[in-house]
């Protein structure tokens, strides 16, 4: 038979059992004890010789002790309390959140050139006394870009595509936008000198616009306890421009298609951002801004995906923006 207990702690059935902190809750770790409820009236209201009680004091050091909080803590011991309490914060948040964890594109969803890709290549070839309008050379370059997707396999590292790997796929993409721009050969030492000034000049925080409504939404995200990955087509130069642009440290993983082998739409890329982010696709949400890429391959991983675009703002399958993205990561699409 059970023992019963009245309301002071009295068995009914037996000899009295105390529990170490009466009836009432311990204080949370960090919040500030009442007067009713400090250790040394918990003592006193049960009646408990000293000697009894300062064990049970030291008890209670332990296990506050324990949980990272104590008596004359420094100022470094506050600030990783209010940190671990973030992080608890956070995590309610995020179990209570439609997608604990997103993924993003970066090129044309989190920044996007300042000026056109016309421009840049232009100036950098005037000093190299190959003269062009910018309109022209954007044009180029876009055809340039087409023509080298239709000729690698959908899906693979378009760098290892060619035995000299990055630098080789960019001196032949430099080669054949000039010409397209200008109907004239340029030879590979012009291609080389030209590729080095245009890394130079895409390396830079100069070329980069981060869009205006990036900032807001990412801060809004991790401060709901949103985990951040990012899954991007890119050269192994992106690292380095995330943290020119001090974007990256938003992110808990940044999963480029060149370290990997594989590109978007190959599901493979999602897959391993996911391994990396301790996720399941349920919980995932992936926001890009090519439905042939970003859509197909999210699509293939079982990741839920939004699309942004941001050139038609008409478009009533698009978000224009990530402004909005909070709300579907909290709500659903």
């Amino acid at each position: 038979m059970h023992d019963r207990h009245d309301h002071a702690g009295r068995s009914q059935n037996g000899p009295l059992r105390r529990r170490p902190w009466g009836d009432r809750e311990p204080d949370l770790p960090g919040q500030a004890p009442n007067a009713g409820n400090t250790r040394r009236n918990r003592g006193r209201l049960l009646g408990l010789p000293r000697c009894r009680r300062l064990q049970l004091a030291a008890q209670a050091r332990v296990e506050l002790r324990w949980a990272g909080v104590r008596h004359g803590v420094d100022e470094l011991d506050r600030r990783q309390l209010r940190s671990r309490r973030l992080d608890v914060r956070n995590h309610r948040v995020a179990t209570s959140l439609r997608y604990p964890v997103v993924l993003l594109d970066v090129g044309g969803t989190l920044i996007g050139p300042r000026g056109s890709f016309g421009e840049v290549y232009a100036q950098v070839f005037s000093e190299f006394g190959v003269r062009c309008d910018s309109e022209r050379f954007n044009t180029a370059v876009y055809a340039t870009w087409d023509e080298m997707n239709r000729s690698i396999p959908t899906g693979t590292d378009r760098y290892a595509h060619f035995d000299d790997g990055e630098h080789g796929y960019w001196r032949r993409f430099a080669q054949r936008a000039v010409e397209l721009a200008t109907g004239e050969l340029i030879g590979d030492r012009l291609a080389a000198a030209g590729l080095k000034r245009l890394q130079q000049r895409f390396g830079s925080v100069d070329a980069w616009h981060v869009f205006e409504d990036t900032l807001p939404a990412l801060e809004t995200l991790r401060r709901r306890g949103v985990r951040l990955a990012v899954v991007s087509n890119w050269d192994s130069r992106l690292p380095d421009v995330l943290k020119t642009l001090s974007l990256d440290g938003w992110f808990d993983t940044v999963v480029v298609s060149h370290f990997e082998g594989v590109e978007k739409p190959n599901a493979a890329i999602f897959h391993r951002a996911l391994e990396r982010m301790g996720a399941v696709s349920a919980d995932v949400l992936h926001v890009g801004d090519s439905p042939e890429l970003d859509g197909a391959g999210a699509a293939a991983a079982g990741v839920d995906w939004i699309w942004v675009d941001r050139h038609n703002s008409a478009n009533d399958k698009a978000i224009p923006d990530l402004s909005r993205l909070p709300a579907i990561v909290e709500h659903g699409l």
